[in-house]
């Protein structure tokens, strides 16, 4: 999967994976999931589209506010 294999750039500062479904899966959720929790210089994160619900949506903040202090956008739009 192209997320799990983004692990080898510590320093990615920007993740846009618009319109790619993630949020319908379990597998594609988990995946979005621990890169985030891994990636801490992250920037921009843009899942525009992607199913994903309140729910995950609430999962996705809480990690990034947990590992991540550099954030300045997470786009949701249009789940």
């Amino acid at each position: 999967m192209v997320l799990m294999s983004l692990m080898h750039c510590p320093g990615l500062i920007t993740i846009q994976a618009e319109w790619n479904n993630i949020g319908s899966s379990a597998s594609g959720l988990m995946a979005l999931l621990y890169l985030v929790q891994n990636l801490r210089f992250l920037e921009l994160v843009d899942l525009k589209n992607n199913k994903i619900n309140h729910q995950h949506a609430e999962i996705i903040a809480e990690i990034i506010k947990l590992n991540n202090r550099s954030l300045k956008a997470l786009d949701l739009r249009w789940n």
